[in-house]
């Protein structure tokens, strides 16, 4: 009787052994994979946005040829506004690195190739060797907003372009040119965005030459949703439900003693924004018309 007990308990001790072995990484060369996080690479992006699309090749190539290294994800901006908001990102595309323990290491904000990506993940603390193997159970990895709930109680999260101060806020005269314009975008602007709003400044530039009598044109950029520049919804009385903030849009005002007179709203510059030639007739009928009408 007490051979077979002193055998069942050195078989229990055994299995004990065992299981601690297995958790240490026995034969794999570190921990298990099940307790350790990964390092991070949020890309946060919107439909429609064609950097974040040229910009997705390079993320699904990381993906696989970081697996077990390094957890991808994919934020799409318009279902997740809230995830946007929490890490101060301003436009789409941006990828944001995170080493394991939540900090964030880097980020981008723009269109990236897998070359881009490769440099912009060289140098990272990710681990050297797979710590979890391709194709192995994921249920024991957090989910998203568990994951996003870790990142963003690690200390030290750097502030992302674009945070602070919002540029060009703030009421601004036209400088007694008697025109001015006001572009407006939401709290996240889309890769696209800047482009179409350089195309607009120029067309709309041109279109006021007779009125600026070589002046330059007072042009403010605004982040719409912004709480201190909810006036502006009040004085155009903009229905901001009816346009893409992301994209943008512009207002063409004519000026009376630093006050808005009259305005016109240029807002479907998103539905041009594949064909720029397009865009520029789009922009210099309305801009020429309100010019026409208000100042000759």
């Amino acid at each position: 009787m007490k051979r077979s007990v002193l055998i069942a308990l050195a078989a229990g001790a055994a299995v004990l052994l065992a299981v601690a072995w297995l958790k240490m990484g026995g034969g794999r060369g570190g921990p298990a994979a099940e307790g350790l996080p990964l390092p991070c690479l949020l890309n946060f992006r919107m439909d429609g946005c064609a950097p974040c699309e040229r910009t997705l090749p390079a993320v699904e190539a990381a993906r696989t040829g970081y697996a077990g290294r390094l957890r991808v994800e994919s934020i799409d901006i318009a279902r997740h506004p809230g995830l946007a908001g929490r890490f101060r990102v301003s436009a789409a595309p941006t990828l944001i690195l995170f080493e394991a323990a939540g900090r964030e290491v880097r980020r981008h904000q723009g269109a990236m190739t897998r070359e881009e990506l490769e440099g912009f993940l060289a140098g990272a603390p990710l681990p050297a060797g797979v710590q979890r193997p391709a194709g192995a159970d994921s249920s024991a990895e957090p989910s998203l907003e568990a994951l996003v709930t870790r990142l963003q109680a690690a200390p030290e999260l750097k502030p992302g372009p674009g945070a602070g101060a919002v540029p060009g806020s703030g009421p601004a005269g036209a400088g007694g040119t008697g025109v001015a314009v006001y572009y407006f975008h939401g709290g996240v602007r889309s890769g696209c965005s800047q482009g179409l709003e350089d195309i607009a400044r120029e067309v709309i530039s041109e279109d006021c030459k007779s009125v600026l009598r070589g002046g330059s044109l007072p042009w403010h950029t605004l982040n719409i949703e912004a709480p201190e520049n909810a006036p502006w919804v009040k004085t155009f009385a903009l229905a901001l439900n009816e346009y893409d903030l992301a994209r943008g849009i512009a207002v063409l005002v004519k000026m009376d003693g630093g006050r808005p007179a009259r305005w016109k709203v240029i807002g479907n510059l998103a539905d041009y924004r594949m064909d720029l030639d397009k865009l520029r007739e789009y922009v210099h009928s309305q801009a020429g018309e309100f010019v026409k009408a208000e100042f000759r």
